[in-house]
């Protein structure tokens, strides 16, 4: 079982995240411009602007990248990668503009449906009752969270 135990994130860290959202969005966004829809490319850039970020928020680091998870459908168990895992967050980088504007369309139904298995097997593996996750072609945000067995999911253009 992982150890992803990390101190809550009082007000002075939130204040900090809500000032600095724009310019992180705005850092994504050009990450994704010049990773030509390059997903690898855009995945390392992103890292770095993460790190960058969470150093100066005095944030502890350190994102499991390719982490293998299991998951039931149906009868037959299902393998995966995450491409980052840090706490209870699974990040899942797209091909830069990929994602569409509604979740009814197909490649965010399929995202979509590729991060909630992630998140069923992460609660399956590690016996945690919360996590959330995030897939972004640098575009758009698909954010999906489980609570109690209860899943929510909102889509935001970046």
């Amino acid at each position: 079982m992982l150890n992803n135990s990390q101190p809550r994130l009082d007000q002075e860290i939130l204040n900090t995240i809500r000032t600095e959202a724009p310019q992180l969005t705005e850092a994504i966004i050009e990450a994704a411009r010049s990773s030509r829809g390059n997903e690898a490319q855009f995945a390392m850039r992103c890292d770095l602007i993460f790190a960058e970020f969470a150093k100066r928020a005095h944030l502890h680091w350190q994102p499991l990248g390719e982490r293998s998870v299991a998951w039931l459908e149906g009868e037959d168990k299902r393998r995966g990668k995450i491409d980052r895992l840090f706490n209870r967050v699974v990040v899942e980088y797209k091909k830069p503009g990929l994602l569409n504007k509604t979740n009814n369309a197909t490649a965010n139904r399929s995202a979509l449906t590729q991060l909630r298995n992630y998140l069923t097997g992460l609660k399956d593996e590690e016996g945690w009752t919360s996590i959330a996750g995030v897939v972004t072609d640098g575009q758009r945000f698909i954010f999906c969270r489980f609570s109690a067995d209860q899943a929510e999911t909102y889509l935001w253009p970046a």
